[in-house]
């Protein structure tokens, strides 16, 4: 499928939130490279790739990724954020592990590899591409990297989810302990928030269905009051 470049304020909180890391890795990558600090490089992509991609993004998205429908729009926001997450991987590696890279790319999906920048048809600044030119990850020039991916405002709202998350996770692992469920993915979670900001911003994410994703849970629920807790229902916090 191809695979179109949406607009930021278009896509899942997640998945902008992604954007926005993979925004500051590339600028990161991109400097490293220029100062020939070549393992620098490669350690930031390995902590992206470990920290940010896998343990976060991939362990909030496999159900959207698994279960929805092939025509889902969350599906589709994290197949587009991945296809950009490749991209640049590939381009920011290719250049220390040049096989490896070019073997990725060469079993990657045609629909995506025509949508990298520079691609079949004159996508990004590099102009068209012909097949060719195309045989190649190197004939693609570098890094995709969009500063519109960049937001101090998602940025600064995932602080205050990433204080919950946490909060989420110790209620959680104490349910455990004390044998009152098995499993995270057994548990609701009652969120009640005194901030009206972030009030709607849990709002928004339980429409999405990304809350329960974030708190690792089977289901969440949002409410407003005068003093903010989070608990699963049946049990102390």
């Amino acid at each position: 499928e191809q695979h179109g470049r949406e607009s930021k304020g278009t896509l899942p909180f997640v998945d902008a939130y992604l954007l926005h890391l993979l925004n500051e890795t590339c600028n990161e990558i991109d400097e490293s490279y220029r100062n020939y600090s070549f393992a620098q490089a490669v350690s930031i992509a390995t902590h992206f790739i470990n920290s940010r991609l896998s343990s976060f993004y991939l362990d909030t998205s496999k159900d959207r990724l698994y279960a929805d429908s092939k025509a889902s729009f969350q599906r589709r926001s994290a197949q587009f954020v991945l296809a950009r997450v490749l991209e640049n991987l590939l381009k920011a590696l290719a250049p220390v592990i040049p096989h490896v890279a070019q073997e990725i790319y060469e079993f990657t999906p045609k629909a995506i590899v025509d949508g990298f920048k520079g691609g079949l048809g004159g996508g990004g600044c590099y102009g068209a591409r012909t097949q060719e030119e195309l045989r190649c990850i190197f004939t693609h020039g570098w890094l995709a990297n969009e500063e519109s991916w960049h937001s101090k405002e998602i940025a600064g709202q995932m602080e205050g989810l990433e204080v919950l998350m946490e909060e989420a996770n110790r209620v959680l692992e104490n349910a455990r302990e004390r044998e009152l469920i098995r499993s995270s993915l057994e548990a609701e979670i009652e969120v009640t928030t005194n901030g009206k900001a972030f009030f709607t911003l849990l709002e928004s994410l339980q429409e999405n269905k990304q809350l329960s994703s974030l708190m690792r849970s089977s289901h969440a629920i949002v409410s407003f009051g005068e003093e903010g807790s989070l608990q699963l229902p049946g049990t102390e916090g």
